[in-house]
């Protein structure tokens, strides 16, 4: 678990941070960047929200979605 500011947070999520409520972002990391394209496919596949495309960032690769309850992910390979 990472604690961080909400300022430092805002800059890292694909979408607005709101003022209330519990909100988590789950990381999950992968041995390869294959593994990252064939979780959002999969995710996109079943119906998850794609917010950010897989891309290159701050030395890592990954991309973000959010499932069908609304919970965000981060998958991410470095």
């Amino acid at each position: 678990m990472i604690l961080m500011q909400a300022d430092s947070f805002a800059q890292r999520v694909p979408f607005q941070v709101v003022a209330s409520g519990n909100e988590v972002l789950i990381s999950l990391n992968v041995a390869s960047r294959k593994e990252v394209d064939r979780l959002i496919d999969r995710v996109e596949a079943n119906g998850g929200q794609i917010t950010r495309c897989p891309t290159d960032a701050r030395g890592f690769y990954g991309a973000s979605f959010t499932d069908l309850d609304g919970r965000h992910f981060n998958v991410i390979v470095r």
